[in-house]
């Protein structure tokens, strides 16, 4: 969120819609019991891919930092995608079916 609010070209409505909903979707568990559990993985162990992704942004509008940290810039996108694709394409659907399940036993989900 902080990449997307202090860099003008990355201040796009969907990105600012995406995260206004995800902070929305982190006060909402964070508020019930059975949320408390999954929050260290969807607000922190899911979010690690997000470190290199950001890096990402931040090398792509500013061609001073792309070419001052070039082997950086050649490593990072590979980064992201393994740590995408083991956290959130790999891990996350096991996580998230399991919080589904909690949510409906609890009764939130009706």
């Amino acid at each position: 969120l902080i990449v997307c609010l202090v860099t003008p070209k990355l201040r796009e409505p969907a990105n600012l819609a995406h995260h206004a909903a995800t902070i929305s979707g982190c006060l909402l568990c964070l508020s019930q019991c059975w949320g408390l559990y999954f929050a260290p993985f969807f607000v922190g162990v899911a979010e690690v891919s997000s470190v290199p992704l950001s890096f990402m942004d931040l090398f792509k509008v500013n061609k001073g930092l792309k070419d001052e940290f070039k082997t950086a810039d050649e490593i990072v996108p590979a980064l992201f995608a393994v740590l995408f694709l083991a956290l959130r394409v790999i891990y996350w659907p096991f996580v998230a079916f399991e919080f589904s399940e909690d949510v409906l036993a609890s009764g939130a989900g009706a």
